[in-house]
């Protein structure tokens, strides 16, 4: 999965990231989870996240920032997420029959 998967969008400076805002999350990883603000303004310092976020909330919720419920690294189960274009499980670039065929015996 890459970052359109889960619903960013690369048109949009604002929405380049995905965001998740679970204060233990947060704390625990240094405010990894303001990943939307972080790529807008990646020269903000981590500990003022929190306040630069509230400074941009209402143009996050205009350009419609993605923001998932859990940590980044458990957003593969966020059941919010867009659905696939074509229904595929086969990773972005990957073809049906490539995802499907058995790996090479060794």
């Amino acid at each position: 999965m890459d970052i359109i998967d889960y619903g960013a969008n690369p048109d949009k400076p604002i929405a380049w990231g995905v965001s998740s805002y679970g204060k233990v999350y947060n704390w625990l990883f240094f405010y990894n989870g303001y990943h939307a603000e972080h790529h807008f303004r990646p020269k903000i310092h981590w500990t003022k996240m929190e306040s630069f976020r509230q400074s941009i909330q209402d143009l996050q919720k205009q350009e419609s920032v993605r923001v998932i419920k859990r940590a980044h690294m458990l957003g593969f189960l966020d059941p919010s997420l867009p659905k696939r274009k074509g229904g595929s499980a086969a990773p972005r670039g990957m073809s049906e029959q490539m995802a499907a065929a058995s790996p090479p015996q060794i």
